[in-house]
């Protein structure tokens, strides 16, 4: 730090060099020293003569700090560079001190007057002659002033030899003898100076002009759109540049370094085109020739430029130098691409444009599209080198040549006669305008052929004509305003309406035709609507004034007449006289008001009118209808098929009446039937509808189609369970022998035998052929077998525990009236209808789900009961619910037909729920159903309650025991009667036989007394087995007979077991079966 402060302080002393300016430099030396030489004396005057010498001490400390300050000042310009400020500077302030220090007393000392001769020698030095003329006359002047000055006493006299005026005399003459020894020495200096001052001068100006010149090159090649290089190539092969401008990097993302440049260029050339531009430069060489390239070239992003380089040789010694340019045409290319698809494009839309497209120049065709060699009837090649003069009728051809006569015209447009090569004509329109194409400047012209639109203004005017003739024969008034509402034309019917005649109308305010002040009112605030928005008015009523002052009601409708382009003009509207409609209108209200039917109208699917009987259906107000749209007040459910029904009337079809569910304002809901037909009401198109509530018919209708449909169903299973009856009867019987040969077979083979596991099958087999006839059997009303006082709870509950134990995937919840009552049934058979029951649940909820099972205590009334045919009282009720698929309404209402099923063929029989059905109905009571897809299905079955007790029998020994006796067994069926012989005698009893009802009477006659039991059969040809039992009865009160049939206990079975039979045997019966029933008879 102390070395850089000493270098720094050192360098303040030295003087500034000036390597362009050498007289600069050595006035520099000069003043350098002259300053050392002053600080050197101030210094010496403020620390040595002022403590130790002078008298006045502040005074002379004053003047040397007062020198050490030009001294400081002096430093300061000189090494800001300004010699000569520095010098003036330090010589004025010189003078200040010194005439300070004369006038503070010194006086004109000797040792003052060195500096008269000092200062001008210096001043020459550093400033040149002509400071030193000017500061030598300031000495002599200033020495002259002090001499007065001291001989008039103004400044201390000292005593010299000589006086104040001879030391003027003196020092001027010292002055003028220094002037004349020095002058030719200053004035060497300045003719040394002066001439390099203009050598400087010179040498700076050539400077500035080549920095310029580099400066105009520079800027002149920066601006040029491409980059500027200098190439050159030497005999041995050897290329490169020797210059290259700014915008290398700008252009080609390339450092300008002009030994890498070439190089690096040649190195991203598209790889199609650097084979290209290397020959090139190479044939240019070769032929010292101008070089031209265009190609591609491939930034350091990757985006390709298109560049063309230019440059034309010259030889420098034994180099080739090129001196050229490369440009970036990338956006020239892509106008060119551009112009080429604009090109292509418009060849394309005018061999697409339906009118014809010529292009001309000087009249002489080079180009058309399709649609002009079409309408001309020219092939191209026939067309293109044709005057345009070719296409046009000879009377077209002067004007044709006016037109294009004016050459510079921006547009063009002439209508013609066009001439076909067939030599018909055609009337045309032409529009040209001039236009560049294939860089030819020519002009385009556009055909348009009018036959066409001449035709379409020919059939517009007979239009007009004929509309012309119906605005004065329609029976509605037409009348057209201007905007003032002043009438500018009307038509026959208004003015025969209004009572005036053509003259008297047109011209006339509309308000001369209004009824009153309030209907012009009402028409200025309509009319102005229209007006500013610019819909037409739609049905407006409003009334007015005829010629004799009688005030008649129009319908009116109006819209605004506009100009050309679109602005108002006036208005235009039609009257429709409603005088008549609306008086009958009135009459029809005060009808329709009266009517016994419910009456409306509506208009655009709102009401207009309603009569006393509609409002009362509703329960809703007038208000409360009028203007409200029709479908708010049908049921949602009904809502489409109103509308379907709507939409037909006024395609124009016949619409029966039809019924459909209103809601109330209460929120109930009423069944209405309606008709409608079209009207056209207040003069728009309207549908009146007529109606009645038919609620309570249609509630009766349906009880009464209900008891149809039961009475239907019983029918059929009537008919059904006759042809089932029969059919049961026989397969029964086929049965019996079948089940008898295998129960005595079973009979004679020991446990263990290999034969005895199949005559089982064999028996399994006949018991579900007994089962398929059970259920044929229960088709038919009446087809039970065992009647007793059953309990439901107890039933019901069996049958859910067998099915659960099988179904483990159905949750069963069982909800059982304590005190049910009990009722006359069939155990066997309404097991088999419960079973039938949770079967279908089980299969609608294939992946599980939930069964309900109630059972209730209710009371039928009669109202009820005649729906389904059944007698009031008191009944048993079971509801079997399930969670499952449930069924639509075509599948519910089949459910019960025989053999219906929804099942894949050989999964189901189509007779579980018939055979319930018929099962139920011969217990004398109904089953229903209620069932919605997806929702689940619910059974309710109703049983006459019994007033008998339950009777739970102790359950019999079963097995088979011999017994003794004779057995009489009556059957026509030989197989049924020798097989039940068999049976009988294997237990052990003496059988006789009979194959009639007088056979049976034959042998009891001569062996009564004998037969212990006798087994008839009830169906038998000839006497049955009612009228044999009968005739037994007769002659032996206490006989007893075994009924036996292939039917069921029904019907003449029930009353033969009334009347003394001991007991039922249900063909076909097993061995166990015979015996027990054989030995109850006997026992009992």
């Amino acid at each position: 730090m102390v070395r850089d402060a000493f270098l720094t302080f050192r360098s303040w002393f030295r003087p500034p060099v000036f390597p362009d300016d050498e007289f600069k430099t050595g006035a520099a030396r000069v003043l350098a020293t002259m300053l050392a030489l002053m600080s050197a004396l101030a210094l010496f005057s403020l620390f040595v003569a002022v403590p130790f010498i002078y008298g006045k001490k502040l005074a002379s400390a004053a003047t040397s700090l007062f020198a050490l300050l030009v001294v400081l000042g002096g430093y300061l310009l000189m090494h800001r560079g300004s010699i000569r400020a520095a010098g003036a500077f330090v010589i004025a302030g010189l003078w200040i001190h010194f005439l300070v220090v004369v006038i503070l007393g010194s006086g004109m000392k000797d040792t003052n007057l060195v500096q008269f001769v000092v200062l001008p020698a210096v001043a020459g030095l550093i400033l040149g002659w002509r400071a030193a003329i000017w500061t030598i006359a300031l000495a002599i002047l200033t020495g002259l002033t002090l001499a007065v000055l001291e001989i008039r006493g103004f400044l201390p006299l000292y005593f010299f030899p000589q006086p104040p005026l001879a030391r003027w005399v003196t020092i001027a003459f010292g002055i003028v003898l220094l002037a004349a020894t020095l002058r030719q020495s200053f004035r060497t200096q300045e003719d040394l100076l002066q001439s390099a001052r203009a050598q400087l001068r010179e040498r700076m100006k050539v400077e500035e002009a080549l920095r310029r010149r580099t400066e105009q090159v520079s800027a002149v090649t920066s601006s040029l759109p491409g980059l500027v290089y200098q190439f050159y190539a030497r005999p041995n092969g050897e290329m490169g540049l020797n210059y290259l401008s700014d915008r290398a990097a700008e252009l080609f993302g390339i450092s300008r370094d002009a030994a890498t440049f070439f190089d690096d260029f040649s190195s991203r050339l598209h790889a199609d085109d650097y084979g290209r531009f290397m020959n090139s430069i190479a044939e240019s060489i070769a032929a010292f020739r101008r070089w031209d390239f265009e190609g591609r070239f491939v930034k350091e992003s990757g985006d390709l430029i298109w560049f063309r380089g230019l440059s034309v040789p010259t030889r420098r010694g034994d180099e080739t130098v090129f001196n050229g340019i490369l440009l970036d045409v990338t956006d020239r290319r892509r106008a060119e691409e551009a112009l080429r698809e604009s090109e292509n494009r418009f060849r394309v839309l005018a061999d697409a444009a339906r009118e014809g497209i010529l292009i001309h120049k000087d009249g002489v065709i080079f180009d058309a599209n399709e649609s002009a060699f079409s309408m001309f009837g020219y092939e191209p090649r026939e067309a293109i080198g044709k005057s345009v003069l070719d296409f046009l009728a000879p009377e077209s051809v002067p004007a044709a040549l006016a037109k294009l006569a004016e050459a510079d015209a921006p547009e063009l447009y002439l209508e013609a006669v066009g001439l076909r090569k067939d030599g018909t004509v055609f009337p045309m329109e032409i529009f040209g305008r001039p236009i560049t194409y294939r860089n030819i400047r020519g002009r385009v012209l556009a055909i348009r052929d009018l036959s066409a639109r001449r035709a379409a203004e020919e059939a517009l005017r007979r239009t007009e004509q004929r509309y012309s003739t119906i605005l004065e024969e329609i029976e509605e008034g037409y009348v057209e305003f201007d905007d003032s509402g002043r009438v500018t034309f009307c038509n026959e019917s208004f003015r025969r309406a209004m009572g005036y005649e053509a003259d008297e109308i047109i011209g006339s305010s509309y308000k001369r035709f209004t009824a009153d002040e309030d209907v012009r009112r009402d028409i200025a605030r309509a009319y102005g609507e229209m007006f500013r928005t610019g819909a037409p008015l739609r049905m407006y009523e409003l009334d007015l004034l005829t010629r004799t002052g009688e005030r008649r009601t129009v319908e009116h409708s109006a819209s605004l007449i506009r100009d050309a382009e679109g602005r108002p003009t006036g208005f235009r509207g039609v009257f429709r006289d409603i005088t008549e409609r609306i008086r009958a209108e009135e009459q029809y209200r005060v009808m329709a008001n009266n009517s016994q039917a419910g009456e409306f109208i509506a208009i655009e699917g709102k009401f207009r009118f309603v009569n006393r009987h509609v409002l009362q259906y509703g329960g809703y107000t007038e208000p409360e209808m009028i203007g409200v749209p029709t479908m708010q007040f049908v049921h949602p459910e009904d809502r489409e098929m109103v509308r379907e029904k709507a939409r037909q009337m006024l395609k124009g079809a016949a619409v029966s009446p039809y019924e459909y569910r209103i809601v109330k304002k209460s929120g109930e809901s009423r069944w209405l039937l309606e008709s409608v037909t079209r009207i056209t009401y207040e003069g728009r198109p309207a549908v009146l509808g007529n109606n009645m509530d038919v609620t309570e018919i249609r509630e009766a209708r349906e009880k009464l189609e209900h008891m149809q449909e039961q009475l239907l169903q019983a029918q059929k299973l009537e008919s059904l369970g006759t042809l089932a009856g029969g059919i049961a009867h026989d397969f029964n019987n086929l049965l019996m022998g079948i089940q008898g040969y295998a129960s005595l077979m079973m009979l004679d083979l020991k446990e263990g035998h290999p034969h005895l596991e199949k005559l089982k099958a064999i028996e399994s087999q006949i018991r579900s052929g007994a089962e398929l006839t059970r259920q044929l059997l229960g088709l038919a009303r009446g087809g039970r077998y065992e009647v007793k006082p059953t309990d439901l709870n107890e039933l019901v509950g069996k049958t859910a525990r067998m099915f659960g134990r099988t179904k483990k995937e159905i949750r069963i919840d069982e909800r059982y009236e304590g005190g049910l009552w009990s009722v006359e049934a069939d155990g066997g058979q309404l097991e088999q209808v419960f079973l039938n029951l949770f079967v279908n649940a089980w299969q609608a909820m294939p992946g599980g789900g939930d069964l309900s099972l109630t059972t209730s205590n209710v009371e039928l009334d009669e109202s009820f009961c005649r729906i389904y045919g059944i007698k009031p009282g008191s009944y048993v009720k079971v509801t079997v619910s399930d969670t499952g698929v449930g069924m639509d309404e075509r599948t519910r209402q089949r459910i019960f037909d025989p053999f219906f099923t929804t099942k894949e063929m050989g999964r189901g029989t189509g007779l579980g729920l018939a055979s319930a059905y018929g099962i139920l109905k011969g217990h004398g009571g109904i089953i229903t159903v209620s069932s919605e897809k997806g929702r689940g299905t619910t059974f309710e079955i109703y049983l006459p309650a019994s007033g008998e007790a339950v009777v739970r029998e102790e359950p019999s020994v079963s097995g088979i025991e011999p017994g003794r006796g004779v057995v009489l067994v009556v059957d026509d069926e030989p197989m049924v009667r020798e097989v039940t012989r068999e049976m009988l005698s294997g237990l052990g009893y003496t059988v006789l036989t009979a194959a009639s009802g007088a056979e049976a009477l034959e042998v009891y006659g001569s062996r009564g007394t004998e037969i212990d039991v006798v087994v008839l059969d009830m169906i038998m040809p000839g006497m049955g087995g009612g009228e044999v039992n009968r005739e037994l009865q007769m002659r032996n009160p206490s006989v007893r007979v075994l009924l036996s049939s292939g039917y069921s206990l029904d019907g003449e079975a029930s009353e033969i077991l009334e009347k003394g039979v001991r007991g039922f045997l249900q063909k076909p019966f097993r061995l166990e079966e015979l015996s027990l029933k054989i030995r109850e008879a006997m026992e009992s």
